[in-house]
């Protein structure tokens, strides 16, 4: 890319030096073709002259035009540098950039060309915003389901049951059912809200979020105490029973 937007306002001061050295040498060749003179002495003689002449110029207010040209133009190249520099290369505003730099300078080939890969990337850009955008609003029509749990899920549940104060509950298979089935639910819920509010919290780790469900099961009866046929804790060991 930088090969295509160097100079494109045209010739800067080293472009224009260059050519002059290259104008004095032509002329110094001319002079050593049309009479006896050395070499050298042409070369140099020209360059001083031509240095000598400028310098007089510039002493009695004369701006030399090609110079001053060259110098708006590195001027405004190096305006586009800093704001290409600041733009994403993928993006459209960079390829707008160009675009313009391109058209202000009478280029309007290469700044169409520039122009419909901008508007390219802005209709690819519109189409794939468009997409997201309906794949979130078929999503949010869906019934949320949970993943199956894994063995290493199941068995991550049971320890953790069996650190709490619920250890030993009977139906603890189906106890690990339900859990997971609301642990997925909650953590689907979560996930939504932090997308919602642009937030990127770290997510607790299931152990915390399983124990506080463990207590709401407890809350709302789910959870209670295994007792006898006369309704008593035999002795007193806490036994629990999940009711399905």
């Amino acid at each position: 890319m930088a090969g295509m937007i160097k100079n494109i306002f045209g010739l800067d001061t080293q472009d224009v030096l260059k050519k002059r050295a290259e104008r004095n040498r032509l002329l110094a060749a001319q002079r050593i073709k049309q009479g006896d003179i050395d070499p050298t002495v042409a070369i140099l003689g020209q360059q001083f002259g031509d240095i000598l002449g400028r310098g007089l110029m510039k002493k009695l207010g004369y701006e030399d035009p090609e110079m001053a040209k060259a110098k708006e133009n590195e001027a405004l190249q190096k305006e586009l540098d800093e704001d290409l520099a600041n733009l994403d290369k993928k993006s459209s505003d960079y390829y707008n950039r160009l675009a313009e730099a391109f058209l202000t300078n009478g280029d309007y080939q290469r700044g169409a060309a520039f122009l419909n890969i901008a508007q390219s990337i802005d209709a690819k850009n519109l189409k794939k915003e468009k997409e997201i955008k309906a794949k979130e609003k078929e999503d949010r029509g869906k019934p949320f389901v949970p993943s199956l749990a894994t063995k290493a899920k199941n068995d991550l549940y049971a320890s953790i049951i069996d650190d709490s104060p619920y250890s030993g509950i009977n139906n603890e298979d189906e106890l690990i059912t339900r859990i997971h089935n609301d642990l997925e639910n909650y953590k689907d819920k979560w996930k939504k809200k932090q997308k919602k509010e642009g937030r990127e919290d770290t997510w607790g780790g299931d152990k915390d979020a399983v124990l506080a469900i463990l207590d709401q099961y407890k809350d709302n009866d789910l959870i209670v105490e295994d007792t006898d046929v006369f309704g008593l804790n035999i002795i007193g060991t806490n036994k629990w029973e999940f009711k399905k």
